[in-house]
Order: structure tokens, then C-alpha cells, then sequence
């Protein structure tokens, strides 16, 4: 039978005997098929539908599992009178029924992708808890390798709602079962899609696959405003109940985000700015240059919202050494310029710089705290359009003592320099003394919160 792009078939196997699903559909059916299982048992005790993929780890393992068939144990036979589901992403395709398609006995017919081996995964299994009674009644499967697309194509599944409970993924407006997408970044999110559940207790079962260390999930509770730690080598649970609150049966109610605790090991030691004649030369030097990828720069012009206006290759420093970079916008506004650098790893995880600012149109002389309030415990000095020199800056408490004493070297142009304070500082106000040449002292109230 012919398949029409993006629709849903049902197709029965009427053989004597089982066939191979991977032996009869073409390149425009999606490598997923689907069947019911009765044995699904839920909390409606209906039965659900099972799907098995090939982006899954191992590929065609059922998703969920625990009825009919046995967890992670991939199987592509459709067994004889069973109908199932295809769908096709691509355009209109062909399931062929033949002879060729048969299966002898109970033999397995397992044909893995290349990527499975490398993939990572997270399967959610949603059980229906009735006193001591737990009933497997959805579940789905995320799987993350480069060789993905983030885009919905054949190597996803649809959902087929259940009569029941549902537990899908949300993405692109649809509802998956296995979803496969590229490997993990810092934050990236699932985002779950719940439907008809009813008024009673429930468990979430997550299952990991293959994650490297120094990633973390962390499972949100929307209703609840909780957050629960995944584990990522192994399996964990979260309990919860649907109540008379609409809320507490929202199909958005459960998130999973994903941290990247791995520090960057890179170091920005200092970024500045300097006015050449219509244009802005952004220089920043770093150290301990470890597995780093790329620099990109960002420019703003109020300080908060901020573009990437350009690209800059890591040098490749494997030895903890130090390097300098440097980067002409040749695009200056009037008015004031902001200037941050996006350190970006060889894992995708990410930091900023400290933000140094340009004003074309404003050249004055002088002195600058940002931000300020100061909120992360730095203070960042920038030295704004003032002669080279040797400047000698003091912070004080309103006690009068000297809580930080820093001697800053200034060549020229606009340069921010970062004083870092020995202990913690507690919040309040403070004055920045800077002396100059000439005896010259500017003093800044600093805020610190």
C-alpha cells in the first residue's frame, strides 16, 4: 500500500507467519513503526500503543516497554493478523509485503544504525500507582547524537495518542514518542506533553544511556515548583499525583534541563576598547587556554541586549599558555558601543567576559563602575579616553577602611580592569578612590548588592 507524506497508515501483516518490518517499507517510510499492546495496562486498563525506531539505544527497543515486550530487547517483527502503523515524513512511500519478508520461528531480525553505539539516551517511562499496584502506562525515548537533525524528519516517531494516559514529547508543535536530535548542549530542554490523566498517583521512571561526565539533567515540576536531580548512569523516580487542580494535569507540567557542570578552563585576564578614527579595535587576552573552540563578539548599545557581530578561531593552546585576540568593528555607532567576548568549548558550554564600552560621540575623559550596583562581587574599572600613567585605586567602607588597594598600569585608549576583592563584600555602599597624575583623585560611590 501507498503511504501519503504526512499521514499516519495502518497496515495488517496477513502472512501465516511473522515479517521483518526493515525488509518492507521504502526510503520514504520512516524507520519507526507502531503497535498496540493490550498488556499495557495503564491506569485505564486499556492497553497503549508501543513503538519501535531505529534512532533508539539499542535501536528497536519498545518504547515503553513492559508489557509485551521486554526492555531494551530490539525487535522488528510484526508477528502474524498484527496490524501497525508507519508514517511518512518525506513523501508519499511504499510498504511491500513479500515473501522474502518472512520471519522462520521467533528469530530477531536486528539491523542497529551505525551512530547507536555512540548515541546518548533518556527513556521516560510513566507508571499508573494504585496502592501497591504500579502499571506501566506510557513513555518515550530521547536520543542525542551529531549525526541527528533538531528538525522532526524520519528518523522521529509521531505519537498515537492512547485512550488514556499519554506521556509524549513536545517539539515543533508535535507530539513524538522517540525523538532523536543532535547531541546535547548546555541547556538545551525536553519538553514533555502530557494528556488524559486522571485524578490519582503516578511515577515518572527515567532511564539514562551513555552521557558523559560533567553533564546533569534536572527534572522541573511546573505545578509543584520543584526540581529533582536525574541520574545520569543509571535509573531514578519521581512521584506525583494528578489532583482536583487543573494545573496539576497540565501538559506542560514537566521539563527536563540539561547543565553542563564542566568549568571552561579558560581565563579572561582582560578586554578593551579603543577608538580608531571611525572604527573600534576590541582586544582580549586570555590564559590557561584549554579545549576552547571559538570566540565569538558581541556588541550592544545600552548595555543589556546583546548581537554577535563577529567570529574568532581558538588558537588550539593545549599547554595552559596565554593568547591574544583582537577584532575591528568597523560598524561604530554614535553614542555609546558595548563590547563582550562569548568563550565557546569544544563541548558547546560557554562564558562571557567582563563588558567594556565605547562612546563615538562622547569622548570625555574620566572614570567608569559597571555595572553599578555591582552584583557578582567584581568591580570593573573602565579608564575612558585618559593619558598613560601610573593610577592607584582604593576602595573604602563607610568605616573609612581600605577594604582592596590595586596599582593599574594604563596605556592609553578605553580599558577595563577588573579589581577583584580579597574576601567577600557585604552589601552596602562603598568609595572608590582613583589617583592619577598630577595628584588628580576622582572618587566613585560604589553600590554593592
Amino acid at each position: 500500500p501507498v503511504v501519503p507524506a504526512g499521514q499516519f497508515a495502518v497496515i495488517g501483516n496477513n502472512y501465516a507467519s511473522a515479517i521483518d518490518f526493515t525488509t518492507i517499507r521504502d526510503a520514504n517510510i520512516d524507520q519507526t513503526f507502531t503497535v498496540w499492546d493490550p498488556k499495557l495496562v495503564g491506569a485505564y486498563g486499556l492497553g497503549g500503543y508501543v513503538t519501535f525506531s531505529a534512532s533508539t539505544v539499542p535501536a528497536w527497543k519498545p518504547v515503553p516497554a513492559g508489557g509485551s515486550y521486554v526492555a531494551n530487547v530490539p525487535n522488528t517483527a510484526i508477528q502474524s493478523g498484527q496490524a501497525f502503523v508507519v508514517y511518512s515524513t518525506s513523501g508519499n512511500g511504499n510498504i511491500t509485503l513479500k515473501e522474502t519478508s518472512k520471519l522462520t520461528g521467533s528469530s530477531m531480525v536486528f539491523r542497529p544504525i551505525g551512530n547507536a553505539a555512540v548515541s546518548q539516551s533518556i527513556s521516560t517511562n510513566l507508571y499508573a500507582v494504585n496502592g501497591s499496584t504500579i502499571n506501566l502506562a506510557d513513555g518515550n525515548t530521547v536520543v542525542f547524537n551529531d549525526e541527528f537533525s533538531n528538525d522532526i524528519d524520519n528518523k522521529d516517531a509521531i505519537k498515537l495518542n492512547n485512550f488514556g494516559d499519554n506521556f509524549g514529547i513536545l517539539r515543533n508543535s508535535k507530539t513524538l514518542i522517540v525523538e532523536a536530535r543532535k547531541t546535547i548542549a548546555d541547556s538545551d530542554t525536553i519538553f514533555f506533553n502530557m494528556k488524559k490523566v486522571k485524578k490519582q498517583n503516578y511515577r515518572l521512571e527515567f532511564e539514562t544511556q551513555n552521557f558523559a561526565s560533567g553533564m546533569m539533567a534536572f527534572m522541573e515540576d511546573k505545578f509543584l515548583h520543584t526540581s529533582q536531580i536525574v541520574n545520569m548512569s543509571g535509573t531514578s523516580n519521581y512521584d506525583f499525583s494528578v489532583t482536583g487542580d487543573a494545573a496539576s494535569s497540565a501538559a506542560d507540567r514537566f521539563i527536563i534541563v540539561f547543565k553542563n557542570t564542566t568549568p571552561l578552563p579558560v581565563n579572561f585576564t582582560s578586554i578593551s576598547a579603543v577608538k580608531k578614527n571611525n572604527n573600534i579595535a576590541v582586544e582580549w587576552k586570555v590564559e590557561n587556554e584549554i579545549n576552547i573552540n571559538s570566540y565569538e563578539i558581541e556588541k550592544s548599545v545600552e548595555g543589556i541586549n546583546f548581537t554577535k557581530m563577529g567570529n574568532k578561531v581558538a588558537n588550539g593552546n593545549l599547554t595552559a599558555g596565554a593568547a591574544t585576540y583582537s577584532w575591528l568593528d568597523v560598524q561604530a555607532t554614535a553614542g555609546d558601543n558595548y563590547y563582550r567576548i562569548k568563550s565557546i568549548s569544544n563541548r558547546g558550554s560557554f562564558e562571557y567576559s567582563s563588558i567594556v564600552k565605547v562612546a563615538i560621540t562622547k569622548p570625555g575623559a574620566g572614570f567608569t563602575v559597571y555595572p553599578n550596583p555591582v552584583t557578582d562581587g567584581n568591580i570593573n574599572l573602565q579608564i575612558n579616553n585618559l593619558p598613560a600613567g601610573i593610577y592607584t585605586v582604593r576602595l573604602l567602607n563607610n568605616a573609612g577602611q581600605v577594604m582592596i588597594e590595586k596599582v593599574i598600569t594604563h596605556i592609553s585608549g578605553n580599558v577595563i580592569n577588573s579589581i577583584k576583592p580579597a574576601t567577600t563584600l557585604v552589601n552596602g555602599t562603598y568609595l572608590l578612590e582613583i589617583n592619577g597624575s598630577e595628584n588628580k583623585q576622582t572618587v566613585i560611590k560604589v553600590l554593592v548588592q
